[in-house]
């Protein structure tokens, strides 16, 4: 089995080449690593000499700077059977790769695989106390509700789960392509296209694999990524896009899915009751925008 692996960056030279630097010192290497220009100019040479044992393609993106749009990008460009997603602002683990490799083996009709994608400071320090659950954590339900965990779980061993997160993620290449590869009609922040691709696979009960050895660390940024930018601007998309998310992939369920969001969920995020009683009560003004971002989901998505 080959592995191709994929980022798709902006603006991130610094973390991209401590990224693929951390690619070259793998125990297993990959066939390539892709990188997507998303909307701007990279230092091609710095990024060739930091990964110098693994071949590296530079793709520039002929318009257009939306991340399922940039995965898409290179799926198509990916030769290996299994194409490894990892955002730019990660650092893999040296077994990360192996990690990967050993998920696919878990049975043979393993769609995906991934693992933790903790969030760290620049020293690799995880900032949060880590989980150790043998059980599933990243759940999906029949509402598009969901729980993931990977920012903190590091399981014993492999585990069965419904869902990966975007940040660290590999699917068999020929089913990613079946099933159509990433919608981009998820606009503003990149948020839920990733669930989007786990749903479609979770209603064909396809299995997909929670390898701890699969490691990534995810750094805490100051420059827009991964957690920081979560203004109101951040949280008007995820609703609105959580939205368009439920209807594509839970049509049958739409209208329980929101009155469910209304009143009571299992999983993330908290009803609206709780929002709206925050907004008033607290001044908490982005559930102002979140509130908005459902209600334009609903009109217009």
């Amino acid at each position: 089995m080959n592995f191709s692996v994929a980022i798709v960056t902006r603006n991130r030279l610094e973390r991209l080449d401590r990224l693929v630097s951390s690619l070259a010192d793998q125990t297993r290497l990959p066939m390539e690593i892709i990188v997507v220009n998303n909307g701007t100019a990279l230092s091609d040479p710095a990024l060739r000499e930091a990964a110098s044992p693994v071949p590296l393609r530079h793709v520039e993106r002929d318009g257009g700077t939306d991340l399922p749009g940039g995965r898409n990008l290179a799926i198509d460009e990916a030769e290996g059977d299994v194409v490894c997603f990892l955002d730019d602002d990660t650092v893999a683990e040296p077994t990360w790769l192996d990690g990967i490799a050993a998920g696919y083996q878990w049975d043979d009709d393993v769609a995906a695989v991934g693992g933790p994608s903790v969030t760290s400071d620049e020293t690799l320090t995880p900032s949060q106390r880590l989980r150790t659950d043998r059980e599933n954590l990243n759940e999906l339900n029949r509402y598009g509700e969901e729980s993931d965990h990977s920012s903190n779980w590091v399981p014993p061993g492999p585990v069965q789960t419904d869902k990966l997160q975007g940040s660290n993620m590999s699917f068999r290449t020929d089913l990613l392509e079946e099933i159509g590869g990433f919608d981009s009609g998820y606009k503003g922040y990149p948020l839920f296209e990733d669930t989007d691709v786990f749903a479609a696979l979770w209603k064909r009960d396809e299995t997909v694999v929670y390898s701890p050895d699969a490691f990534v660390y995810h750094l805490r940024a100051s420059d827009g990524g991964w957690p920081s930018g979560r203004g109101r601007e951040y949280w008007y998309w995820f609703a609105r896009n959580s939205i368009r998310y439920r209807k594509q992939r839970f049509a049958e369920t739409y209208p329980a899915s929101l009155f469910r969001l209304l009143l009571y969920t299992e999983h993330y995020p908290p009803p609206i009751w709780r929002q709206l009683g925050a907004a008033l009560l607290r001044g908490e003004r982005r559930y102002l925008s979140q509130l908005r971002g459902y209600l334009d989901g609903i009109l217009y998505e």
